[in-house]
């Protein structure tokens, strides 16, 4: 298993990027406990994810959307 430092992060930016949504989506989804939004980490006022997390969110929510329990 990977140490917090060992895992890769990705910038608020490329999360935008990569769902092709705005800062401000972000922030909802973010806000939202019912996405259950993977939480930034913050360094020097700049908000940073976790790949694994943000690849997880995204699993569950393809698992969702097949109306699949697990």
């Amino acid at each position: 298993m990977l140490t917090r430092d060992q895992r890769t992060r990705l910038p608020a930016r490329m999360v935008w990027t990569r769902f092709g949504v705005t800062d401000r989506t972000l922030d909802r989804w973010i806000a939202d406990p019912d996405l259950k939004f993977p939480r930034p980490m913050y360094i020097k006022k700049r908000r940073y994810f976790f790949l694994d997390e943000i690849e997880d969110w995204e699993r569950a929510q393809a698992r969702g959307c097949r109306g699949d329990d697990a």
